[in-house]
């Protein structure tokens, strides 16, 4: 009869459950979605501008921001980090670094490809261990960053723990999914997680990456609390 020594056995101890990453990203854009305005080009299909256009950009990742909400006798929400994403593909806009926060000569010194930011995102995580648990406003942060990962090959750092803040910040307040972040903010009484003058300019209607990042996480961490 096999004889199983149960003392030899490793069970993950070093996985924490006591707190999730919150992150948003931010991808690039174009003034009047890119299109040519002058009178030729008018008289042409919006159809074969929009092909044109999309042959020449593509929607990358140039920006990611993470927040952690720690649970605990108190919820603590941190300050955003954000990393910066060299696109490969496409030109960063005056309209997408205004929604980055930075002046072009910041981001062309501090963006790091794609591969290099995935690295810092598992590097972010690494603290609450092998699964770590991550958090973002709906479904596209995450599946965005899937593809883009599979289109240069990168290995994504999401493991099967993900949450859907938009989801849990609807049922909490008891309406429907499709409510926006600005809505959900005016429900909740955000004021103990996210600092006032971020909060401020948000409500103002400042959507960079810095204060969609800090609002999305003090939702959540409102929704648990």
């Amino acid at each position: 009869m096999p004889k199983y020594k149960s003392d030899n056995l490793k069970y993950p101890t070093s996985n924490k459950l006591n707190q999730v990453f919150c992150f948003e990203i931010i991808t690039t854009t174009w003034p009047n979605d890119g299109m040519p305005t002058n009178d030729q080009q008018r008289s042409r299909t919006m159809a074969e501008l929009k092909r044109e256009f999309r042959m020449s950009q593509r929607e990358e990742i140039v920006g990611i921001g993470i927040s952690c909400v720690v649970f605990g006798e108190n919820i603590i929400v941190h300050e955003p980090t954000v990393i910066l994403v060299s696109p490969k593909l496409s030109e960063v806009s005056d309209k997408t670094l205004v929604s980055l926060a930075v002046d072009r000569q910041t981001f062309e010194n501090h963006a790091v490809p794609l591969l290099e930011a995935m690295w810092q995102m598992r590097a972010f995580g690494a603290d609450a261990g092998s699964l770590p648990v991550w958090a973002c406003w709906g479904d596209f942060p995450a599946r965005k960053i899937k593809r883009d990962c599979e289109r240069v090959k990168a290995r994504h750092p999401f493991s099967s723990r993900m949450i859907n803040t938009k989801v849990i910040a609807s049922l909490v307040i008891n309406q429907g999914v499709d409510l926006s972040m600005s809505q959900i903010g005016d429900e909740a009484d955000l004021t103990m997680f996210v600092d006032d003058a971020r909060l401020k300019t948000f409500n103002d209607g400042s959507r960079d990456i810095y204060n969609n990042t800090s609002v999305s996480s003090g939702i959540l961490g409102w929704c648990l609390s």
